[in-house]
């Protein structure tokens, strides 16, 4: 296993968000960055932090549709949100 790389997340928060009204719950945490840096643009443009919403309220986050970069808007049930300081 000379070529494999571990990585694990540092910190989570866990509570609830309301978008649009309809609260949804939500993980916002570290990123481990699936490409290393010295593999192309993506690592070097991705925060590491992501937010994660249950859109589709099945009790579990899902890798797609549902994990966003918080440097980017995102898009939940047809409206674009934007994290802000």
């Amino acid at each position: 296993m000379k070529d494999v790389i571990f990585y694990y997340r540092d910190y989570a928060y866990e509570g609830e968000v309301t978008l649009g009204g309809k609260p949804y719950r939500a993980m916002l945490g570290d990123e481990p960055l699936r490409r290393l840096p010295w593999q192309g643009q993506h690592c070097r443009q991705a925060s590491g932090v992501v937010l994660l919403l249950d859109v589709n309220g099945n009790g579990k986050f899902d890798s797609r549709g549902e994990s966003f970069d918080i440097r980017k808007p995102f898009a939940v049930a047809g409206t674009t949100y934007e994290v802000t300081a």
